[in-house]
């Protein structure tokens, strides 16, 4: 996969690196050594790795004070307890880093993990400043307060200034989408992850996941497949179909009375995407499924690693199955369009 074009390209936001790459260090670090290998690009904006740089420092330096508070605490009483007379003063004077050090050092670790990494950072631009404030004055987007009466309160103030970095975040994860066929996001707010879905961005909270779609050949199929012609698979079993596809391949050990649900979650989810769990719900009841029925079955393809479990949306983790199920559905979703 030498070709630049061709490589999955991935958007890291700040929550992940805070929350999950610690935690993750073993797939996080397989990520890192496949950007380094040129088979995938990384790209951080610049005030996310600012963020996350910022936050291991200050994580830090209230440490170290906690711990000096501790030592100030010991020093008194070391000197006042008469069994340390003879022991001497085991407190050395400076053991701690200083604060400028702590920033230096912070920056320098940042600069390493970039460089040795490969890691694109994405600068701001000026257009994203222009439609950050123009979102936040407009009340639209991550900005949204749904009751116009409360606008006035202190704490919805405060919680929209909170959201500025992340308005700035989403801007450069756009930009990204609209240059890139499929783009992959590592973010566990899930905020910021429901706004970059509706570009069709794919969410992820693992890095496993996103390994998984690097090494296989998933990625590179997809931005050059075509979507099967209308009606091509549509009312067909699997058993039916004398050339086996990838996804009567996976799907023929599903019982017969399994089969419709299945290739209809899976069809909705390519073309609905991002699709919430409700929505999903709502239409495949329409259907004359049980949403209990719905519930199981789309638990049974998130087991099967088909599709990914958000929380509230589901999305796709087999991209060729779900374009050739998009198929297969294709005529009741342009019926559903139509009637709306």
């Amino acid at each position: 996969m030498s070709d630049a074009q061709e490589r999955p390209v991935v958007f890291i936001d700040t929550s992940y690196l805070r929350q999950k790459a610690k935690s993750q260090a073993a797939e996080w670090n397989k990520l890192l050594r496949l950007s380094r290998d040129r088979q995938v690009d990384l790209h951080i904006p610049h005030i996310a790795i600012e963020e996350y740089r910022t936050q291991c420092r200050d994580h830090l330096v209230a440490k170290i004070e906690k711990s000096k508070g501790a030592l100030q605490k010991l020093e008194g009483e070391w000197v006042s307890n008469p069994v340390t007379e003879k022991l001497g003063d085991p407190i050395e004077s400076d053991i701690f880093p200083d604060s400028s050090r702590i920033e230096d050092e912070s920056v320098r670790t940042i600069e390493r993990l970039v460089k040795d990494n490969r890691i694109n950072i994405l600068m701001p631009a000026e257009s994203h400043g222009v439609r950050v404030w123009k979102k936040y004055f407009s009340w639209t987007s991550i900005f949204c307060v749904a009751v116009p009466r409360n606008r006035d309160e202190r704490s919805v103030r405060d919680s929209r200034r909170k959201q500025i970095p992340d308005a700035w975040i989403y801007e450069a994860a756009v930009d990204l989408a609209n240059n890139n066929e499929l783009l992959l996001c590592l973010c566990t707010d899930d905020g910021l992850s429901d706004r970059l879905q509706e570009h069709q961005i794919s969410i992820f909270s693992s890095a496993e996941s996103v390994v998984k779609i690097v090494e296989g050949d998933d990625t590179k199929v997809v931005l050059t497949e075509q979507t099967p012609e209308e009606g091509e698979v549509a009312e067909r079993h699997p058993e039916e179909i004398a050339e086996k596809t990838p996804l009567t391949d996976r799907l023929s050990k599903i019982a017969e009375s399994e089969w419709q649900i299945q290739r209809r979650i899976l069809g909705y989810a390519h073309w609905f995407a991002p699709i919430s769990k409700e929505n999903l719900s709502d239409l495949l009841q329409e259907k004359g499924h049980a949403a209990r029925e719905i519930e199981n079955a789309a638990h049974r393809l998130v087991i099967a690693e088909l599709l990914e479990d958000s929380g509230t949306h589901y999305l796709l983790k087999d991209l060729i199955i779900g374009k050739e199920a998009a198929g297969a559905v294709m005529d009741e979703v342009i019926d559903k369009i139509i009637a709306d």
